[in-house]
């Protein structure tokens, strides 16, 4: 992470502290911005009792205003065993030069930090990802409903369970059909118990809050696993397709998880990435913002992850005008000078060749250094 994309700022304040900073710098704080709780908050602390935590000084200016004025919120959520780890900026889709605030709670208070770039929180996802050499994406992928989802997640679970049992007493073969009773059960463990290093328990914690994985929804997604041949049917009972038991393997414990999800007035993006023992997986939630989501599930570069990350929280490009091929080309005696060819930069990390205006190795998804 480069000292640009580090926060330079921080600060924890009371709930009657940010009350009393809105008043004090006189902010229109609009109904998306995450001040709105604090606006007509009965207690507010005076400017004396702000004096001390720095948030009064200029520096402070453009990101207080970026807070009032906020309608873009990207939410982290880092997924632990036992606890998940949420973390939460805000933005404006005009203005604010792209930049993001961090807000949220923090031991009964409120914790603030600036200023970020979609890159340096890009980076944080790749340091809890990517800490072990990558693994090569592979072809397999699928797209299923979220009844779909809900049903393979279990069954990625039931097909460890079995994995794990033939390595707990020493079977070299390990039994994997599987019935729809177990597949209810661990379903039913997965929702109800704690430990994120099952499949389901962790997409419920990390998944978007507008399409949970549900009980209800288990009967019409093992179906629509059936026909789509992920789930292969012998007799009364069944056996995992070919993702399946890749997943099954990758995800023998699903960690390290981090999900990325960017709220706007215009829509919801939702991204889950899953490193586990192979690939990296991500898992995109699309459509949450109507009635009818769908889920794609693939494993891919980490550079293509990192630099698409980066492209779904930054604001939208403003402006308009005629596209670049558009544009009337310069006649031959006023063509610049060809300008000298940028010399090779190597990753630092792997020594692989770095692709020129790329922020991320295209081998290992370090950060790239930027020119100077």
């Amino acid at each position: 992470m480069t000292d640009k994309d580090t926060p330079g700022r921080t600060a924890l304040l009371s709930a009657a502290q940010m009350a009393g900073l809105i008043a004090e710098r006189n902010l229109a704080v609009r109904s998306t911005s995450p001040l709105v709780p604090f606006v007509n908050a009965d207690e507010k602390a005076t400017k004396r009792d702000l004096k001390g935590t720095g948030v009064l000084d200029k520096e402070w200016a453009s990101s207080f205003e970026i807070l009032a004025g906020a309608d873009r919120r990207v939410r982290v959520l880092v997924a632990g065993p036992s606890e998940v780890l949420v973390s939460t900026y805000y933005g404006m889709c005009e203005g604010g030069m792209g930049q993001l605030v961090g807000c949220w709670e923090e031991d009964d208070a409120i914790r603030l930090s600036c200023p970020w770039t979609a890159e340096g929180i890009a980076s944080l996802a790749s340091m809890v990802l990517l800490s072990q050499p990558p693994v090569a994406p592979i072809s397999l992928s699928a797209q299923l409903s979220q009844a779909g989802f809900t049903a393979l997640v279990a069954a990625v679970d039931v097909v460890r369970g079995s994995v794990l049992d033939s390595i707990r007493y020493r079977r070299l073969d390990p039994e994997m059909r599987f019935d729809y009773p177990a597949l209810e059960q661990c379903l039913e463990d997965g929702l109800t118990e704690g430990d994120a290093r099952w499949a389901v328990t962790l997409f419920q914690r990390v998944g978007p809050e507008g399409a949970p994985l549900e009980r209800e929804d288990l009967d019409a997604g093992f179906k629509e696993l059936v026909r789509a041949e992920l789930i292969q049917t012998e007799g009364d009972s069944w056996e995992p397709g070919l993702l399946l038991r890749r997943l099954a393997a990758d995800w023998r414990i699903p960690l390290p998880a981090v999900a990325h999800e960017v709220v706007t007035t215009t829509g919801i993006e939702h991204r889950i990435a899953v490193r586990g023992a192979g690939p990296l997986w991500t898992v995109d939630h699309l459509g949450l913002a109507k009635d009818a989501v769908a889920i794609e599930l693939r494993s891919m570069h980490p550079a293509t992850y990192l630099e698409g990350l980066v492209g779904m929280m930054k604001p939208p490009a403003s402006g308009t005008g005629a596209p670049a091929d558009d544009a009337a080309e310069p006649a031959a005696d006023d063509a610049p000078e060809a300008a000298a060819p940028a010399p090779e930069r190597f990753c630092r990390k792997c020594g692989a060749r770095l692709r020129p205006g790329k922020p991320f190795c295209p081998a290992c998804g370090q950060e790239s250094p930027r020119a100077t």
